[in-house]
């Protein structure tokens, strides 16, 4: 089995290596949360894109239905007789 070198000991303390593991974790946190602020703004712009095509739907409908609506009244007015009965 290899020798450590003397003078390398002294840099394998548990300080060393809880502040090298803790430099880690703190850049992936920063990582993770740079990626989630990301992810967020794109549900937010996700999320108001589809609010604008809900509101361009719903408009499109009400206008298929007020045109129905004038159709159908066209239709009945010109099965209705023209004039009153004797």
């Amino acid at each position: 089995m290899p020798a450590i070198p003397p003078g390398l000991n002294q840099w394998f303390t548990p300080a060393v290596i809880v502040a090298v593991v803790g430099l880690l974790i703190n850049q992936l946190v920063n990582q993770l949360s740079r990626r989630i602020d990301e992810l967020s703004k794109r549900i937010d712009d996700l999320r108001e894109d589809n609010n604008k095509q809900n509101e361009n739907l719903r408009s499109d409908v009400k206008d298929g239905f007020n045109k129905l609506e004038a159709k159908v009244d066209r239709l009945i007015e010109s099965r209705l007789p023209t004039s009153p009965r004797q």
